[in-house]
């Protein structure tokens, strides 16, 4: 079973025996700040949220389970700035892997409400940037770092091998293929989306 959460229901009863029994489990983060978190989850409680995601670990350490926990990460122009701080938080709470992505907008409603937010609009050298830095910080702090290719700088490729692969390779130096994006689609307005 694999899931993604907003990490904003509290870890305990049902919820902390649902956790155990989860093979993979994203959990979506908005930014490294308070303001920056609290703008775009509307609703949500950055506190709360970091001590929900300590205790998500906390299960895992004890259960062994979820397998894989990793945090997502939707880049917009108001919280990109903030990536490798997110790298830095997934280490201090235990979390071994961050994955970026751009926001998808696919009707003209998301377009309307954010297009001006979409990572689109900043100069690529500041998304490579960034997203360099989170890469060094993650090497550092021993935190897996990768992203959708439109974010990450492109790297020098290794000749293709000529037999073709059973199972596309979705994530090579770093960078996930188009077909392993996981975009997100809406803006948040509040803590849950039904």
């Amino acid at each position: 079973v694999d899931l993604v959460t907003n990490g904003s229901v509290a870890i305990r009863g049902k919820y902390r025996r649902a956790i155990s029994l989860i093979d993979s489990l994203g959990v979506s983060i908005d930014g490294a700040r308070k303001e920056t978190y609290e703008s775009i989850r509307r609703g949500g409680n950055f506190e709360r949220f970091l001590a929900n995601v300590r205790e998500i670990v906390a299960v895992q350490k004890e259960t062994g389970s979820p397998a894989a926990i990793e945090f997502s990460f939707t880049a917009m122009t108001t919280n990109i700035g903030e990536l490798p701080d997110v790298v830095r938080i997934a280490a201090d709470v235990g979390i071994k892997n961050v994955y970026v992505q751009p926001m998808e907008m696919r009707d003209q409603e998301i377009i309307d409400r954010v297009g001006p937010y979409h990572i689109d609009n900043m100069p690529i050298e500041d998304v490579y940037r960034i997203t360099d830095e989170a890469r060094q910080v993650g090497r550092t702090l021993g935190v897996a770092f990768y992203g959708a290719q439109s974010l990450m700088r492109p790297r020098r490729k290794a000749p293709e091998p000529q037999a073709v692969a059973a199972e596309p390779d979705l994530v090579r130096d770093g960078a996930a293929s188009e077909m392993a994006i996981r975009m997100c689609q809406y803006f948040w307005h509040k803590p849950f989306q039904y």
